[in-house]
């Protein structure tokens, strides 16, 4: 079983993804709290199953989100000592997860690296300085 971390497009997703279907999954409108969302739903999408390995998506979406999940991927594969894949998507991508899966390269990672659509603003604005 795999667990299926998508935090890319405007809608967040996390599955259990058998290879073939979709088995498990819970889907919201992303509000910008994904911190607060995403191990619950892991935790409540997988239950009693320990996933054999993590899918994250990758892409030009938002800053937060996307960074969040490819950090929760990131440390779970780490943790748990599993196999981590992603699959990179453009946020606008408009076709449902059991078909990127089915039709994305898988690009097996050591570590996920987040993809912005723009560099970070993360720094003190020079009019606060």
């Amino acid at each position: 079983m795999k667990l299926v971390i998508q935090t890319v497009r405007p809608e967040i997703e996390i599955a259990l993804f058998d290879g073939k279907q979709i088995v498990k999954s819970q889907k919201w409108r992303s509000e910008r709290d994904e911190v607060a969302k995403v191990l619950p739903a892991i935790e409540k999408i997988c239950g009693e199953i320990d996933p054999q390995e993590i899918i994250v998506f990758n892409g030009k979406g938002a800053f937060s989100s996307t960074r969040i999940g490819v950090t929760i991927a990131n440390t779970m594969a780490y943790a748990k000592k599993l196999p981590l894949e992603q699959i990179t998507i453009e946020n606008d991508d408009q076709r449902n997860l059991l078909e990127i899966l089915e039709t994305s390269k898988l690009e097996p990672v050591q570590i996920a690296v987040p993809v912005y659509s723009k560099e970070p603003n993360i720094t003190i604005s020079d009019k606060n300085k």
